[in-house]
């Protein structure tokens, strides 16, 4: 029963650790977005210049979801860290 309790732990930590990210991703995408939108109707920016950064933001976002998998693979390799140490 410890190994399941154990095992649980690291998938609700881990689900949470994703739906951070993509929290995170969804939030950028709309805040570049929005502020994008501010600077067009302000005439700072043409609608290439928003275009061009709402594509980087989402290259970007893309490239940190990408690292997600690796997370757990990460966090693995440092709690066994605290038995070789010790």
């Amino acid at each position: 029963m410890d190994g399941l309790k154990l095992a649980l732990r690291k998938y609700h930590v881990l689900a949470i650790g994703i739906a951070l990210v993509f929290f995170t991703m969804y939030a950028s995408y709309a805040l570049a977005f929005w502020y994008g939108c501010q600077l067009l109707f302000d005439e700072l920016l043409t609608p290439g210049d928003i275009f061009t950064v709402l594509f980087s933001v989402l290259v970007g976002a893309f490239a940190l979801g990408n690292a997600i998998p690796y997370a757990a693979t990460v966090a693995m390799a440092q709690g066994e860290t605290k038995f070789i140490i010790v």
